[in-house]
Parts: structure tokens; sequence; C-alpha cells
């Protein structure tokens, strides 16, 4: 499980998924951002969306190796759907790009943003 800010990180990772056909199930959590950045510090955080599940097919390998399979849940039956696919997909990873609401934070999340916020914004200490 991973958040889509987060995946833009790490994504090259599924190259290895792809070349050793680990058959693993990727839920990508897609608010179209990357909420804990903006609940920390607005204005600065805002990410380019992909189109992730073209892009995880995209590292399927031409030489060989084994290939990815992109999927999308916009819906709970899509998600039920999209697990079922995935389980019997045994020759790489699967991810399904789970779409939630933009605005899909905790309660504790913005708090715990705005007390990160808080502190960030402290005059440094001297020694």
């Amino acid at each position: 499980m991973v958040g889509d800010g987060a995946f833009q990180m790490t994504a090259q990772e599924v190259s290895q998924m792809v070349r050793f056909r680990v058959p693993i199930i990727l839920l990508l959590i897609n608010n179209r951002g990357y909420t804990i950045e903006v609940e920390i510090h607005d204005g600065y955080n805002r990410v380019q969306n992909w189109d992730y599940s073209r892009l995880v097919e995209a590292f399927s390998c031409q030489n060989g190796g084994g290939r990815a399979l992109g999927l999308e849940a916009r819906t709970s039956e899509e998600l039920s759907e999209g697990l079922e696919r995935a389980v019997v997909h045994t020759d790489g990873p699967t991810l399904i790009d789970c779409s939630i609401h933009q605005d899909d934070c905790s309660r504790e999340l913005i708090t715990w943003g705005h007390f990160v916020a808080a502190a960030n914004a402290r005059v440094p200490k001297k020694d």
C-alpha cells in the first residue's frame, strides 16, 4: 500500500519486480496529491498526477522478464474485481490505482500536520 505522492519517489522499483517476476499486489491510494505535505505546508507541495496503471505496464520486459498488470478502481466493486484479477496474475506485479477523494484525510492527520508545521516554523536553537 502506497500513496500516489510517495509512489512517485519509488516507482522505478517496479522495474525490478517485473524483472524478477514478483507476483506482488500494489495498492496505490490515489488522492491526486500529496495530502500530508499539504497539511504540513500548503501551497508548494502539489504533484503532477500520473496514469499509474499504464505506467507500471510500461515496465514490462521485452527481454524475457515478467509482465506488470495495471488496473484502476474507482468503486469498491472495481477494487474487488481488481483483487480477483491480481491474485491470479503471477507473471509479475499488479498495481491497482485506488481513487479516493482529494481531501480524504483523517482529523488526526490534519491535527498532526498543524503541529509539524508549527514545529517547522520555529527558529533553530542556538548552542
